[in-house]
């Protein structure tokens, strides 16, 4: 399967309300 691992530096449990920009860009560049 299709997979990729990112990690964001500083980035916690909470990491898609701490940092939405940086989550959506990388969601939006694995589904293109």
């Amino acid at each position: 399967p299709d997979m990729r691992l990112e990690r964001i530096p500083d980035g916690t449990h909470w990491v898609v309300h701490e940092q939405p920009e940086r989550v959506t860009a990388l969601i939006r560049s694995f589904v293109s």
